[in-house]
């Protein structure tokens, strides 16, 4: 599997710092047994793994690159 960079330094800050905030609360609501805190949490999780490898899959199929930018 060949994960090109697409995400540049500034994104990569920005996307770390709203997954962990977003899984934060998700993980928080869990405790009331909601939907919309299961959905949060992976939210969260994908915006924090797309942030730790550079890659966000969405960007490729689009064709956009902010890591070259």
């Amino acid at each position: 599997m060949n994960l090109v960079r697409n995400i540049s330094s500034n994104e990569r800050t920005l996307r770390l710092g709203a997954g962990v905030l977003v899984m934060t609360i998700g993980i928080a609501s869990l405790g009331f047994g909601s939907f919309f805190g299961f959905l949060l949490t992976l939210i969260g999780a994908v915006l924090t793994g797309t942030s730790i490898v550079s890659h966000c899959p969405v960007y490729k199929h689009l064709g956009k690159d902010t890591f070259n930018a």
